[in-house]
């Protein structure tokens, strides 16, 4: 298909999509040869007018004309205007061009189609086909007859008119292809740099070269590659120098590249002037420079059993054998410009990683204990200034003696169905099973609460205010025996520590607040729709009525049981926290009575019940109606 842009072919389809189907049959068209048999179809052709009284296609080019729709059946047709068929499509060549032959799918017989062009209303080129009643695939047929038209912005007028045959159905041109009168193909250029890792980012003022490829012309044509920076000044060259930003930048800066490629193309088009065609555009990246980051590690941080913690000391410690992380803080760039990542211990180089994730271990144990500091330096990947940044540093005490971490099995509590959930004030009994310490240590069980409070002791007691309570377990170890330097150290399990292998969280409640959802207070119940009060007292029940009362416990793992109560005695239960019971006032007689629904946790070493605010009502019996 042609293309307005960059490559130019001698045949190129301009797409004019259209499908023609046929309705009942019409008369052929009004050529005004047509009724001369002397006539050949070519001199018919040459002696019609198009703009004439005799012409069957609608002459207007106001780009507007579109063939009505009859519905058949099932199917909708497209029905020809006067046996014609015509659109209107706007088209910019840049040079001349001459229309070739257009492409047909025909699938019925009998029928010849005239296909005539009109650039800007000028007849410009005719063709015909006739339709194969065994084909039906796709076929491109000539013009018998085209003229050139200059370049520009066109009009194209695309008529299709039957011309032998009684009517058409089922055929479609889906394009014309024109041979235009220079082609042209231009080099594609594949920028690249030598700025970090050979890619499109690079240090704030400083020169990178800049290289438009192996360019080569696909048609010999000299030509010139222009690259255009973003401050509006340009370079001339396939390998050009440039710089952006200053030394003192302080943010990411991006700065956009295109080139233009100019040709010449006169030895082979005359009558063409330079071709240019513009690519990109490209985003340099400048990078102030590179800020070195441990992970995790910093002061007020720790290392023990080979995971970083919180220190629990005055100094930072590293216990045992420790994994440290490190990283670069690139200013929002991709972590592709960072290249080495050298670690040093007490001044000497300790180990240089080339790959994320930058790693080395500091062993205590091999240190044999004492002070040191651990530094960070990093470079840029494949930095041809071989800048180095450095900057983090980590001081710390080594401890030459390795640990596991003391650890537990669950907590055990004699809440709510043996939850950690329990009523607001009062008090509830926490118990740390399975703790122990795998070095075989002392182990202190501390319970750090979120007030800021703790408890010693495996089983501890302890009312909550209402609300949800997160808590820390802290297994304190005594590891003096074994390692004097170290004395005791915590492991802290809980929220942003150890993950622990049970929930560390109370929950208190507030005491429920059950309610009647029906018949609610001021309301009366008949055969179980409820009223507004409709006799004196207001709150009655005649015949049958669903009762129902709704509690919301605020904790879904505890399982309720709701228990009605008629005139202080027990009518009915129902397990769950909507409640629901039957009741028949024709089954007694009528009298005031009294309904109240109470709801209580089915496991609850307080036995504490809350029920709806009673509801008094005139019950109303056969006898009383």
């Amino acid at each position: 298909m042609w293309q307005a842009m960059h490559a130019w072919r001698p045949f190129v389809a301009v797409a004019f999509v259209m499908l023609l189907l046929g309705g009942s049959p019409q008369p052929a068209a009004g050529h005004p040869g047509d009724r001369d048999p002397v006539l050949t179809d070519e001199a018919r052709l040459q002696a019609e007018s198009y703009h004439s009284a005799y012409s069957r296609c609608d002459p207007t080019g106001d780009g507007e004309h579109t063939a009505p729709r009859d519905r058949i059946g099932d199917r909708v047709l497209f029905m020809p205007q006067d046996n014609c068929y015509v659109i209107f499509y706007n088209v910019d060549f840049p040079v001349g061009a001459t229309a070739k032959a257009f492409r047909v799918a025909p699938q019925s017989s009998g029928v010849t189609v005239e296909m005539r062009l009109f650039v800007d209303g000028v007849f410009k080129a005719v063709g015909r086909y006739s339709t194969d009643p065994a084909g039906g695939s796709l076929m491109t047929v000539p013009f018998s007859s085209a003229s050139h038209f200059d370049a520009g912005t066109h009009t194209i007028r695309w008529e299709m008119q039957v011309v032998r045959g009684e009517y058409w159905q089922n055929s479609y041109t889906d394009w014309i292809s024109f041979e235009l009168d220079c082609m042209n193909a231009a080099p594609q250029p594949t920028p690249t740099t030598d700025g970090l890792a050979g890619g499109l980012d690079g240090w704030a003022g400083y020169d990178y070269t800049f290289r438009a490829g192996d360019l080569v012309d696909p048609d010999g044509d000299p030509f010139t590659v222009h690259w255009q920076w973003p401050d509006g000044s340009s370079s001339v060259g396939g390998n050009v120098t440039q710089r952006f930003g200053t030394l003192e930048d302080t943010t990411l800066m991006a700065h956009e590249v295109t080139i233009r490629i100019v040709e010449d193309v006169s030895a082979r088009c005359p009558d063409v002037g330079p071709l240019e065609t513009v690519h990109g555009p490209w985003t340099f990246t400048t990078v102030p420079g590179l800020v070195p980051l441990f992970v995790g590690l910093g002061p007020g941080a720790s290392c023990n059993g080979g995971l970083v913690v919180p220190s629990w000391r005055s100094d930072d410690v590293v216990l045992g054998a420790c994994t440290v992380g490190a990283t670069a803080d690139t200013y929002g760039a991709t972590e592709g410009v960072v290249g080495n990542v050298t670690f040093r211990l007490d001044g000497a180089e300790l180990t240089v990683s080339s790959e994320a994730p930058h790693e080395t271990v500091v062993d205590a144990v091999a240190l044999g204990g004492g002070d040191h500091l651990l530094e960070l330096c990093v470079e840029g990947a494949d930095d041809k200034y071989g800048r180095s940044f450095c900057g983090a540093s980590y001081a710390f005490r080594a401890i030459p003696c390795t640990n596991a971490f003391a650890r537990f099995d669950r907590v055990v509590a004699d809440g709510l169905a043996g939850l950690q959930v329990g009523w607001a004030g009062h008090d509830y009994t926490l118990t740390l099973s399975g703790a122990a310490d795998p070095d075989g240590d002392a182990v202190t069980v501390r319970w750090a609460w979120d007030d800021g409070s703790s408890l010693f002791g495996t089983t501890v007691s302890r009312a909550f205010p209402s609300g949800e309570h997160p808590y820390h377990i802290v297994l304190e170890e005594d590891l003096s025996v074994r390692c004097p330097d170290a004395g005791v150290v915590p492991a802290r399990y809980g929220a942003d520590a150890l993950p622990p292998p049970d929930i560390l969280s109370f929950q208190a409640l507030s005491d429920w607040s059950p309610v009647l959802t029906n018949p609610r207070h001021g309301q009366g119940c008949v055969y179980t729709e409820a009223y507004p009060g409709l006799i004196a007292t207001g709150q009655f029940i005649i015949g049958s009525c669903r009762i129902q009362a709704q509690v919301t416990t605020g904790a879904p793992g505890v399982q309720v049981e709701g228990t009605m109560f008629l005139d202080g005695n027990t009518f009915a239960t129902h397990d769950g926290p909507a409640f629901w019971a039957w009741y028949e006032s024709f089954e007694r007689p009528t009298a005031e009575r009294t309904i109240e629904v109470c709801f209580e946790a089915t496991v609850d070493k307080y036995g504490r019940s809350f029920c709806t605010t009673p509801y008094s009502f005139m019950s109303i019996g056969r006898s009383g109606v």
